[in-house]
């Protein structure tokens, strides 16, 4: 039955794949999570990476880590070094999640658009700051987050969607 119930994940996982156009290593890192959300026993297990190094985060994936923090706190680190270490994440088989310094609607979208998977946000206190924050990282109507042609948001599918909204 279990092996069953995996075919099966597995099954929903490759639809939902094709139907949104996933590649390859989103497939593997939503099997990841699912993996791990049947599993209570076992935790997922992480890296915080403060070394703007892609090899050292593509190596991490292939380590076995479910998912890498890169650091935008303490770390200075330009758009396209940030993109290049998110895309070795992806290709080594985890989740990179990104951690910034604070409640910055557009870094966060960026962040997002960048292709992370998890937002960080450090020193957040208040409900109306996490609010915010929510609001920055989802689409309207749910937030305020704006649409982009970028790699996470699949331009061509977009274009079709907008054609058909203009006609």
């Amino acid at each position: 039955p279990q092996c069953q119930l995996a075919q099966r994940r597995d099954q929903l996982i490759a639809d939902d794949a094709a139907s949104l156009r996933l590649t390859d290593v989103d497939v593997v890192t939503a099997r990841r999570l699912c993996r791990w959300r049947e599993d209570c026993r076992r935790q997922s297990i992480g890296l915080l990476q403060s070394v703007p190094s892609p090899l050292l985060c593509e190596m991490l994936g292939h380590a076995g880590y479910d998912f890498v923090l890169l650091d935008l706190e303490h770390v200075l680190l330009s758009p396209d070094q940030l993109q290049h270490a998110i895309r070795a994440c992806e290709l080594g088989g985890c989740a990179p999640w990104v951690r910034v310094p604070e409640v910055d609607g557009k870094l966060i979208g960026r962040v997002l658009d960048a292709g992370a998977r998890g937002v960080v946000i450090s020193r957040l206190e208040t409900v109306e700051q996490a609010e915010r924050a929510v609001a920055a990282a989802r689409f309207p109507p749910l937030g305020r987050r704006g649409i982009t042609g970028g790699r996470v948001t699949v331009l061509s599918a977009l274009l079709g969607a907008f054609a058909l909204v203009a006609l």
